[in-house]
């Protein structure tokens, strides 16, 4: 079997659905920023044994939730009638924390189980604010390691796009 979605997909397909246009990363950012409630909750795919990452369930999800919301706004789910502003909002938030929170909780996992030296961000989601708030616990969860493997004379390196890379010893 295969995994065969990618988070920066996943953005695209559900920004399409809300409405934002492609690509649906930047326009799923900038609309979850005007969130206000943050209580809508989306799935989460932890697919356990594995650190692979997969986001078919969750745009599945999206789907669904997004059609209720159009019902509930009394719109048809095939017209182009737009959600309110504030609904795309909280649901651009709810779908945005749900791929944050697999992405920051995979790769620290699988960082400490390998023992990594380094994290590499890359590709058009690691442009996403939601992830990038996390630099902060990259760089501790980095420290942790280094001090955990005793790396004294290897630097470790924690690289975000746009950013200098960063290198320290103990």
């Amino acid at each position: 079997s295969t995994v065969d979605d990618a988070a920066g997909e996943a953005f695209d397909k559900v920004g399409r659905l809300l409405g934002l246009g492609y690509p649906g990363g930047p326009a799923i950012g900038l609309a979850a920023e005007s969130a206000t409630a943050r209580d809508t909750v989306f799935p989460r795919a932890w697919l356990p044994g594995t650190y692979d990452f997969s986001f078919s369930g969750l745009k599945t999800a999206a789907r669904r939730v997004i059609t209720a919301a159009r019902a509930d706004a009394g719109l048809d789910d095939d017209a182009g009638a737009a959600l309110p502003d504030a609904v795309v909002a909280e649901l651009a938030w709810g779908f945005q924390d749900s791929v944050v929170d697999i992405l920051v909780t995979k790769t620290i996992r699988a960082a400490r189980e390998i023992g990594a030296r380094s994290i590499v961000l890359g590709g058009g989601v690691a442009a996403n604010s939601a992830l990038r708030a996390f630099e902060g616990m990259w760089e501790a969860e980095m420290e942790a390691l280094r001090h955990a493997a005793l790396a004294a004379v290897e630097p470790i390196d924690v690289t975000l796009p746009g950013r200098p890379l960063r290198r320290g010893r103990l």
